[in-house]
């Protein structure tokens, strides 16, 4: 136990991070909630989770094209380029700058279609820096993740933010929804520049530094744009539609029991961040069989995190929402369906990484174009048909059925059993003989796998 544990001290160090995000999260949602009710809690939920999914369009695929092509600085033990950095940072800012733009000339539309004109004060301002600030530490992260600093990545991309927000609430030094609301953006650009800072720390300029043309970082982030959209749309579309089909209070009442749920899956991405740079090293390397035991390491360890919150959250959800407020103890059902979507989609999702990492960047996007393209057309449906149980439904599963279908074609593609980890295809020759006294000797979960002759 003890050697596994020193062996995925960083992916359950990483989960831990995920965490603490959660639970800060939850306690920005608590204090909302339980202070100024539903509507407040849905009023700041569409401006953060508007910021959050306008921040990935910006960013689009170009994070794991950096995962992906700046691990291999990692791997062969050199530093990045200066440059390298820089072009990836500019594309990101560039194109965030371009829909802070659109923000601003659309902010009364965006009030009066998604808040029906309840937007707090400096709401659309608040918006744009939120997105610049997202947008940034979603790129530092990927940065540093892909030269294993794989702790402050996570602490950057997702704990800072609500951690420093939820503090000021506890210890009272916001009191307001205006307030918090400016305390988030002012936390999150100090992130930013922390995650920028960071960053430039492990570039140097010399000859032996990595260079990645931005060439090959747009030719691997564009086709990933679409899945990054896909896989994060979600959270936004299913509140966006519960806010402009229902209303604000029923927007908040869809937020808190999604925050909940959906912290099984965000959970478990603290282990895949991690496990992303070591597929990608592993495919670098053309070691195939390593891809496979990784798979199978990723989905265990996310497993075995996830497990007893979804018993716990199934058997007491209802009291918990009950916690924050009465009024919010009707969302107990729309709580159930999510804990059971979540927990098909965590199982599943070690899937999505390694077929894009295995060079199957185009299949992967018609995928989550397949999943986006389904959820776009029957959350409205469900919504208007069915309120707030039949959003949830369509929102839980329909990308779960996604997981499921990336699942099937690394199977049928690559010959790997990412649940079982085991690689059924020819034999394959390793390009390089790797020094393996790393994470894995020793490694029970990598045990029992056929390995290369």
């Amino acid at each position: 136990m003890l050697n596994y544990l020193k062996i995925h001290f960083q992916s359950i160090a990483s989960i831990g991070i995920r965490g603490a995000s959660v639970v800060a999260g939850f306690l920005i949602t608590f204090f909302i909630g339980h202070q100024f009710g539903p509507t407040a809690n849905g009023q700041y939920a569409l401006i953060a989770q508007t910021a959050m999914f306008l921040s990935i369009v910006a960013v689009g695929g170009m994070d794991m094209a950096v995962v992906r092509r700046f691990a291999a600085a990692a791997a062969y033990h050199v530093p990045l380029a200066p440059a390298s950095l820089l072009r990836a940072l500019g594309y990101s800012l560039s194109a965030g700058l371009i829909l802070v733009l659109l923000v601003t000339l659309g902010g009364p539309h965006i009030t009066s279609l998604m808040l029906k004109g309840q937007l707090p004060a400096y709401g659309t301002v608040i918006l744009a820096m939120l997105l610049l600030a997202r947008t940034t530490t979603r790129l530092t992260a990927a940065v540093l993740r892909s030269q294993d600093q794989h702790m402050v990545a996570q602490s950057i991309e997702v704990l800072v933010i609500p951690g420093m927000v939820a503090l000021m609430l506890v210890l009272h030094v916001v009191s307001s929804l205006e307030g918090v609301l400016i305390a988030t953006a002012a936390v999150g650009l100090s992130a930013a520049a922390f995650g920028i800072w960071k960053s430039w720390q492990l570039v140097e300029k010399s000859e032996r530094a990595l260079d990645v043309p931005f060439g090959a970082l747009l030719q691997t982030s564009l086709p990933l744009w679409a899945t990054a959209i896909a896989l994060n749309i979600a959270d936004w579309y299913s509140l966006a539609t519960a806010a402009t089909t229902l209303g604000v209070y029923e927007a908040g009442l869809f937020r808190v029991a999604f925050q909940i749920g959906g912290a099984l899956s965000f959970s478990a991405m603290g282990a895949y961040n991690v496990f992303t740079a070591r597929i990608s090293g592993a495919v670098a390397m053309g070691d195939v069989y390593r891809v496979a035991k990784l798979g199978r390491a990723a989905t265990r360890l996310a497993l075995l995190l996830v497990t007893p919150v979804v018993i716990g959250l199934l058997l007491f959800g209802r009291l918990l929402l009950g916690f924050i407020g009465p009024e919010f103890e009707t969302a107990a059902p729309l709580l159930m369906v999510t804990v059971i979507g979540q927990a098909i989609y965590v199982a599943t999702g070690p899937a999505g990484l390694v077929l894009a990492m295995t060079g199957h960047e185009r299949l992967n996007l018609l995928i989550s174009a397949s999943v986006t393209g389904a959820l776009l057309i029957f959350a409205p449906i469900a919504a208007n048909m069915f309120g707030l149980f039949g959003l949830a439904i369509a929102t839980a599963l329909v990308p779960a059925i996604g997981n499921l279908a990336n699942l099937l074609a690394v199977h049928r593609l690559e010959k790997i059993n990412v649940i079982t980890g085991h690689y059924f295809g020819p034999p394959v020759e390793l390009r390089l003989d790797l020094d393996d006294d790393d994470e894995d000797e020793g490694d029970p979960s990598l045990d029992g796998i056929a390995t290369p002759d």
